[in-house]
């Protein structure tokens, strides 16, 4: 009873993708063949128990049951396996015979597609958007022939394939009408906007809409940022987008961004982290890496180390402020660099003001600045940076830290009149040069 009902009908699915000419064949040899020839083998099997063991005759036949039994368990595991490679066959020859990759019935054409695409309902969703931007790709030749123009074609798409096309245009009005919108990026144009990042036109409007989307999105941005087969223009600026962060995701992806190959994409993911980690004091951040990557940058002859420029510079609206990026510019982006990776794991304020002591033309500031970095950083960062900040500046006898600290935080404000009146300096020359 149960052979005949739950057996062959759950069996006879298994028959579905087998095309109609080899199913009647398989069928045949399945029906009749293996199975008169499997009931021929268990009764072989259990002649040869009667003859052989006939004393335990039950017990063998018993034992032969249950091996069959596992053998043909062992066998239905593996059906699913041989029912998807059917499947597989199954759509590539129906693609073959088709041609141009659609099956045509009285009604309506199927695209044939990769099986992952066609699950939930979605699939409809991509297979218009990847014919929408086949077609967009194409336009030009289309209406250089007389073909409908791009308004006809996006008429009744959806919102967000409108803001794709928008993004792929290379028009620049169009790209920044959907990048300055007040409620953000949505996830499908994410990916879009971070390819723009080298298109210089839009750079900023690209920055300002994914810095809005940051937080939401650190996963994708951190795998773009690290993707060595993306645009230099593209890493560069992605790592300026992670400033507005706050996550210890985003930390953690940064940390990976200061191992980088390229001095841009170091320097900009140093100032991020160290945005981060200043509106965060939560964020970890692995001191001993840390230092190990200072030690990296200062293992460089002092060639490299003075020939290092940014190509985008800092952004405008950073905390900076006009006499930092002046002392930034003195001293050189590697030393810049260098003092913001301190930063994030020695106490900010007074490394900062060190950092700046020691471009001003006071000796005694210089000297300060030069006794607390001789107490704070560790001996082999120590020996490493010194031959590129030292001035000359006579070392003065150790003195406690505190007291340092306390000389630095009264110098300040001489520091930044100092360094006002340096460039003030700097500028009347320039304009007596130029007279």
């Amino acid at each position: 009873m149960l052979r005949s009902s739950f057996f062959r009908a759950g069996y006879e699915l298994f028959y579905t993708p087998i095309p109609a000419a080899e199913k009647r064949a398989a069928k045949t040899l399945i029906d009749v063949g293996f199975d008169r020839l499997g009931d021929g083998i268990g009764g072989a099997l259990v002649r040869a128990a009667v003859l052989l063991a006939p004393a335990s005759q039950s017990s063998a036949i018993l034992g032969l049951a249950i091996g069959c039994s596992a053998a043909a368990l062992i066998a239905a595991s593996r059906l699913n396996r041989g029912y998807l490679g059917t499947l597989e066959n199954s759509l590539a020859d129906l693609s073959r015979r088709a041609g141009s990759s659609a099956v045509d019935d009285a009604k309506t054409t199927v695209s044939i597609r990769p099986s992952h695409l066609l699950r939930g309902e979605g699939a409809a969703r991509h297979a218009q958007a990847a014919n929408v931007l086949s077609e967009h790709a194409i336009r030009p030749v289309r209406q250089a022939q007389g073909g409908p123009a791009d308004g006809e074609r996006v008429e009744g798409l959806e919102p967000e394939l409108r803001d794709i096309l928008s993004l792929r245009s290379r028009n620049r009005a169009r790209v920044v009408e959907v990048l300055g919108r007040e409620d953000g990026l949505t996830p499908g144009l994410v990916p879009h906007a971070i390819t723009l990042l080298a298109w210089d036109q839009v750079a900023d409007h690209a920055l300002f809409a994914l810095r809005k989307v940051a937080e939401e999105h650190v996963g994708q941005l951190v795998d773009a940022l690290l993707d060595p087969n993306q645009d230099f223009a593209i890493r560069r600026r992605l790592a300026r987008v992670f400033s507005v962060c706050v996550s210890q995701r985003a930390a953690s992806g940064l940390m990976f961004g200061l191992e980088d190959p390229r001095f841009d994409v170091r320097f900009q993911s140093a100032r991020s982290l160290a945005s981060i980690v200043e509106k965060n004091a939560w964020v970890h951040v692995d001191s001993p890496q840390i230092f190990a990557i200072v030690l990296t940058e200062l293992a460089v002859g002092r060639g490299v180390w003075e020939s290092r420029r940014l190509l985008d510079g800092v952004d405008a609206g950073d905390s900076q402020s006009p006499i930092d990026q002046f002392v930034r510019n003195r001293a050189g982006e590697s030393l810049a660099h260098v003092f913001t990776l301190l930063s994030l794991v020695l106490p900010r304020e007074p490394l900062l003001m060190a950092f700046r002591s020691l471009h001003t033309d006071d000796e005694q500031l210089q000297g300060t600045a030069l006794e607390y970095l001789d107490g704070v950083l560790p001996s082999a960062i120590r020996q490493r940076l010194w031959p590129f900040i030292e001035r000359g500046a006579v070392k003065r006898p150790s003195r406690p830290r505190a007291e340092v600290i306390a000389e630095l935080l009264q110098s300040n404000h001489s520091i930044a009149l100092n360094l006002q009146e340096l460039k003030q300096r700097t500028s009347e020359f320039r304009d007596f040069a130029a007279s």
